[in-house]
């Protein structure tokens, strides 16, 4: 059962997994983790890339930030302060634009990588509640 079925991505999984939610929106909800606005603000955050012709090259532009306002479901954003990767400002941008219900846990000093081992287990503690308050609407 669809309803029955919280996508979760990371990264460039967590594009993914807003554009999979937008096909699928009776999917329970969605959780993205240190994920970014678009491929072409992401690659543009990144000096080494600054002088390369980013829009011919790009195929794919994963244009979340035009997507989220659009979700059909709850939506849980994830990302640590100290992602030298991906800013943590594209998690808040893409949180401010999605409807509710939505939540936003920010982590301080968790890098791309390791944010559910800097946050403990506060991390698991929070997505089973997120979680639970979803499968009690169903």
């Amino acid at each position: 059962n669809p309803k029955n079925i919280l996508v979760y991505g990371h990264s460039l999984g967590g594009a993914i997994a807003i554009e999979l939610a937008m096909r699928h929106p009776q999917f329970a909800a969605l959780i993205v983790q240190s994920s970014f606005t678009s491929m072409v603000e992401q690659v543009n955050t990144m000096a080494k890339y600054k002088l390369w012709p980013i829009n011919l090259l790009l195929h794919q532009r994963f244009d979340s930030i035009s997507k989220v306002s659009q979700l059909k479901m709850p939506v849980f954003f994830i990302h640590g302060t100290d992602d030298n990767l991906i800013p943590p400002y594209m998690s808040e941008k893409l949180f401010e634009l999605a409807p509710e219900p939505k939540e936003l846990f920010i982590v301080p000093g968790a890098d791309h990588n390791n944010v559910s081992a800097i946050a403990g287990d506060e991390y698991s503690r929070r997505i089973i509640a997120f979680a639970q308050k979803i499968f009690q609407r169903i």
